[in-house]
């Protein structure tokens, strides 16, 4: 906080020379900084529940974010105008309040398990150890991830104003679907799959893997194949208010541009967790660092090729296509450590990719049809009628197609609300 600008300049560059912009987000970083405190602390809490297989609020507890961001515009930005300070710090102080929100939904769980005891430093015990020993290179991964976040913000930085918004923009709903179904998938399953590998139960462990793979693939794909031919209705259904209203057609079109790649990122980076997910099971997490470091090459190398050419639509490709790389080297690896059941996996692939191409046809018979360039509570509704049109063409194609994993995540849900009913 007391070294924002310098760090800012490190990790951003200097805004092409715009001082004001520099200025905000240097006062931003301030704002926003104590937030590492409340997801930090949560993220203990989380890991607790997680290992208890208690995935409720684990599931509940993110939701908390969204509504602080829901509230700040009219709670908190009216508060920041009177005290004189740009708006946007009311956004950043919702994060605040979200961060918090999120490590209190965890309190009640933790204090019903009896997990709340006093934090007290011991590095004596050998369990502490050895999780400080597999940590090593989680932490080792996690910084070539920051690395890759901050190239990716200099080339942004670098663009004519408006291609970090847009890039950014995509970003936030590319993330959605990452946050509600692809993460839980690989949690939900990896306490399961480690107790398999660790006591040596090969068909069990192959058998979760391929849970796993099948639910990321059949919610993943077409949730990617949605974004990416549905964008032009999506886009203005979130943004299309206030100032981002006012840019028109050419304002949806642009995030759309970043959003159809980050959409494919969203398909291939919920196999790319599952399988890192496997090699944590494994307790082999150097595999996916090192993978993880060519990851960051690769990127760095697309990237400097398609920002040029395509502006934030570039970094986005040059993200998907790092991912696809960081894929295939997981895959090749990973049969040191647990089997894949290949041929249920491509089995169900083929036909999950044929059910999402049937809705990515009828997405666009849709886009030209809806009136989405317009700022209308009736655009917005058929907007939102056309997307569960969208899912119920899915779900009808992959009943017609016979994909199994229909039912499980079914079954996922009914037992999920059966546990919230008792």
């Amino acid at each position: 906080m007391v070294f924002a600008r310098p760090a800012l300049r490190m990790f951003a560059g200097d805004f092409g020379g715009d001082a004001a912009r520099f200025e905000l987000s240097a006062g931003l970083l301030r704002v926003l900084f104590p937030y590492i405190f409340f997801m930090g602390s949560a993220a203990v809490g989380i890991a607790t529940l997680q290992t208890l297989g208690r995935y409720g609020a684990l599931a509940f507890a993110p939701a908390l974010l969204n509504v602080a961001f829901l509230i700040a515009p009219f709670a908190l930005v009216p508060l920041c105008v009177r005290a004189g300070l740009p708006p946007i710090y009311g956004m950043a102080l919702g994060a605040l309040l979200g961060g918090a929100l999120q490590l209190l939904a965890l309190v009640p769980p933790l204090r019903r398990e009896r997990m709340l005891p006093m934090p007290r430093l011991s590095l004596s015990h050998p369990a502490v150890r050895r999780a400080a020993a597999l940590l090593a290179p989680s932490l080792v991964g996690l910084g070539i991830y920051q690395v890759d976040v901050v190239v990716s913000n200099r080339f942004l930085a670098s663009m004519p104003a408006g291609a970090v918004s847009a890039f950014s923009y995509a970003q936030r709903i590319a993330d959605i679907p990452q946050g509600i179904f692809i993460t839980a998938v690989a949690s939900s399953f990896l306490p399961e799959l480690s107790r398999a590998i660790t006591n040596g139960e090969r068909d069990r462990a192959t058998e979760k893997l391929g849970d796993m793979l099948g639910i990321a693939t059949f919610v993943s794909v077409p949730v990617a194949v949605i974004l990416a031919a549905y964008g032009e209705a999506v886009v203005p259904l979130i943004y299309g208010y206030g100032r981002f209203q006012a840019q028109g057609a050419q304002g949806i079109l642009e995030v759309v541009r970043s959003l159809r790649w980050q959409a494919a990122n969203v398909a291939l980076l919920s196999l790319v967790r599952q399988f890192v997910a496997a090699y944590h099971a494994a307790q082999a997490p150097r595999v996916p660092v090192a993978v993880s470091a060519v990851d960051l090459a690769v990127f760095i190398g697309l990237a400097v090729v398609l920002s040029g050419p395509m502006g934030h639509a570039g970094v986005a490709a040059a993200i998907a296509g790092s991912t696809l790389v960081q894929l295939a080297l997981l895959v090749a690896f990973v049969h040191r450590y647990v089997r894949v059941p290949w041929g249920r996996v491509l089995s169900t692939l083929v036909r999950v990719v044929a059910a999402a191409a049937a809705t990515g046809v009828a997405a666009r018979g849709l886009v030209a049809m809806l009136p989405w360039h317009e700022a209308t509570v009736q655009a917005r509704g058929l907007a939102i009628a056309g997307g569960f049109a969208l899912g119920t063409v899915y779900l009808l194609a992959a009943w017609l197609l016979g994909i199994k994993e229909i039912e499980a995540v079914a079954g996922k849900v009914r037992s999920r609300l059966r546990r919230r009913r008792r």
